[in-house]
């Protein structure tokens, strides 16, 4: 029970940090994008 809600805290923590470096991601190159 314990590792479940673990592994669920994991694979949102994960999630999070996928979205997080997506955008990111867009904001350069969207500021990058004239060069």
């Amino acid at each position: 029970m314990i590792s479940d809600a673990s592994a669920k805290l994991s694979g949102t923590l994960t999630t999070r940090g996928f979205f997080l470096a997506m955008s990111e991601y867009r904001e350069q190159v969207r500021a990058g994008g004239e060069d």
